[in-house]
């Protein structure tokens, strides 16, 4: 079915995606609350990139530890508003009217989950670049970038197969 022609359903939420979705708007406010805080403890020049090792190996002026939670925000903004249109998605199987509802549902809950996962990587981004910035060295960088693609690819794949068993 092609997506002009999909159905457009109301999608109930359930208790747990309240739950994610009120984690996510704390997270986001937590991360700023994070990135204010810390701005006025940094030096004028901060990590902006690091190695696959946790090395940094890019500088900037301290402001730039804004743009990783503005980046965030943009992007919690955009999902915020794409979940609400789940007839727009791409899916893995043809939207039929029988399977509609389904395959909405869960692709609303991987966006859910993925926003939440967004904000937790960039906060953790966040941290580590405040570490950096003030002289806290330690060997928890490759543990960071396991977190993040785990954090990643776990949610998608879980969704996936779901909407595979939906069809």
């Amino acid at each position: 079915m092609e997506k002009q022609q999909r159905p457009l359903l109301k999608i109930e939420i359930t208790g747990t995606d309240k739950i994610i979705e009120g984690l996510s708007y704390i997270a986001l406010v937590a991360l700023w609350i994070f990135v204010c805080v810390v701005y006025t403890k940094l030096p004028e020049t901060i990590p902006t990139h690091f190695t696959g090792s946790g090395k940094a190996d890019g500088y900037g002026d301290n402001e730039t530890i804004f743009l990783g939670a503005g980046i965030c925000t943009v992007m919690f903004i955009g999902m915020s508003f794409i979940q609400r249109k789940p007839h727009w998605f791409n899916f893995p199987v043809e939207i039929t009217p029988e399977n509609a509802q389904k395959q909405y549902t869960t692709a609303m809950k991987m966006i859910r989950m993925l926003k939440l996962t967004i904000v937790i990587i960039i906060g953790l981004i966040e941290f580590h670049t405040y570490k950096s910035s003030i002289g806290i060295t330690d060997d928890t960088s490759q543990l960071y970038i396991l977190a993040i693609l785990g954090l990643v690819y776990i949610p998608i794949f879980y969704f996936l197969i779901q909407s595979s068993k939906n069809s």
